[in-house]
């Protein structure tokens, strides 16, 4: 008999916290050099983001010790969760010790370290364990006390750390802006750049126009529902959850439509090459040929994964996935080399047109565009009596995506939304089939046996298998999901860094 493992609190808050005093050690011993190698000084911001990273996750810990016992018994899934964690943080404290010894007695000096970019290194391996551990130990947290707790509320870790998102304000923020304080750059899109304020934002309408016929009641009922994706999208760190932070919602009377406006991170650029008011997403990007690496490409992947897990984390299901709704912002003062096609700026998942939460009911219905059917469940591609919409349909459309990335500058390889032969005037079923037969390499899109595994690895085929084969009729469990999507792509990334 397997023996049970147990989640003990408190023992990973003490090794957090030796975490956080090593880093702040490091923190200091690289200002004392700060006169000889200013150089090694900017590694600073990013360790300090780090140890406040590290603080609010001892704070959400806090909080889960309050609400019961310190130590909890683990099944098998959440015991391979927690070992992960716990052996990623224990290695990066040895590395960590190391450095640090050696820069206090002088065997190391911030010049070697910035020479062979240990530290650099070091610093994002400790970023990369702070959003593995937000994710997989509010998962475990929050299940165990869900089943200890039955009469309690769903405590989610998760509303701790990720407040902005997840817990709205009792008193709801006046999100409306009125449409004549928006100054729309360029023709007219569904999603375009756009100011408010003076400042960069993209303004993304989201519903074909309502019927002229509709009541003010109706018209307001719409407005509710745009406002209450509005509230929680207003929460969103960006930097966190790969979604951009909605500045409120607006409604053009005159083309009888609302939509939302996202703010610009600083620094980074909504515009493509060509300097057009359309934004740049993914669906433009796959007709060119990548350059980058293959971490790139499994980052991008990793970070879509993420942003779709704070929406279902939120209460809600997205219900676009696919290209086009994947933004790609970037940064216009970095130098051509480090920008596409030779590398890939952090993607931003949007098109929350169709967006509901959980607890609205389905209207069950759909439409018969064939390039959208690309990436809906077999379940969802009638026009009326549907499958009710949830979060296991999402998944099914992360596997035709990632499909579609893995592939993407294989030889041959042209987008999914180009292969009107491939796809159009066919059932759900028949799509399903295509993409497997893309994924397995048995298909006219790819050369015969050169699958998605020759790109991208078995691991990777195995993933995208996952979410086109999940069970449509079970609601895949939050833990099931960072351990069979989330982590293993998170895997492969780190693997390759």
């Amino acid at each position: 008999m397997a023996m049970t493992k147990s989640f003990d609190v408190s023992n990973l808050s003490r090794s957090i916290q030796t975490t956080i005093e090593l880093v702040g050690k490091a923190v200091t011993l690289i200002q004392d050099y700060g006169q000889s190698d200013r150089v090694s000084q900017l590694f600073l911001p990013h360790l300090e983001d780090d140890a406040e990273s590290l603080w609010k996750v001892l704070r959400a810990l806090g909080n889960i010790r309050n609400s019961g016992p310190n130590t909890r018994t683990l099944n098998d899934r959440e015991q391979r969760l927690y070992s992960d964690i716990e052996a990623y943080l224990d290695s990066l404290q040895q590395r960590l010790k190391r450095r640090t010894e050696g820069l206090a007695d002088g065997s190391i000096s911030p010049t070697q370290i910035r020479t062979t970019r240990d530290l650099d290194q070091l610093e994002k391996r400790l970023n990369d364990w702070t959003t593995r551990f937000q994710l997989t130990y509010s998962i475990i947290s929050s299940e165990i006390l869900t089943k200890s707790s039955p009469s309690a509320k769903r405590i989610n870790a998760l509303r701790s750390i990720f407040s902005q998102l997840t817990i709205l304000d009792s008193k709801p923020p006046d999100l409306y802006i009125p449409f004549s304080d928006i100054q729309l750059l360029g023709g007219s899109s569904r999603r375009m750049c756009a100011l408010y304020q003076r400042n960069p934002v993209i303004a993304e309408y989201m519903y074909k126009p309502y019927f002229p016929t509709l009541t003010p009641s109706e018209i307001s009922d719409i407005g509710s529902e745009v406002f209450e994706l509005a509230r929680v999208l207003h929460r969103s760190d960006p930097d966190q959850t790969q979604i951009l932070k909605c500045s409120g919602y607006f409604h053009d009377t005159k083309a009888r439509v609302f939509g939302l406006l996202y703010e610009v991170p600083p620094s980074l650029s909504c515009y493509g090459e060509s300097m057009e008011s359309r934004v740049l997403s993914l669906r433009e990007l796959l007709r060119i040929v990548p350059r980058f690496s293959l971490s790139h490409r499994l980052r991008l992947a990793c970070d879509i994964a993420k942003a779709v897990l704070y929406v279902h984390l939120a209460g809600w299901v997205h219900k676009s996935i696919r290209p086009n709704n994947i933004l790609l912002l970037e940064d216009p003062s970095i130098g051509p080399e480090r920008r596409f096609p030779y590398a890939l700026a952090r993607p931003y998942v949007a098109g929350f047109e169709h967006a509901r939460s959980v607890k609205i009911q389905s209207n069950r219905t759909s439409d018969a565009e064939w390039q959208l059917n690309i990436y809906r469940h077999p379940k969802r591609q009638f026009l009326e009596r549907n499958t009710t919409y949830n979060m296991s349909h999402d998944v099914y459309s992360l596997g035709a995506v990632f499909l579609e990335l893995g592939l993407w500058g294989s030889y041959g390889f042209v987008p999914f939304e180009d292969r009107e032969d491939l796809f159009k005037d066919k059932t759900g079923e028949q799509i399903k089939e295509t993409l497997l037969g893309l994924m397995r390499g048995r298909c006219e899109l790819v050369a015969k046996d050169k699958g998605v595994a020759v790109m991208m690895g078995d691991s990777y085929a195995a993933l995208v298998r996952f979410c086109l084969e999940v069970d449509e009729l079970v609601e895949l469990p939050s833990a099931e999901f960072v351990e069979e999507v989330w982590l293993r792509l998170d895997e492969m990334r780190s693997a390759l860094c």
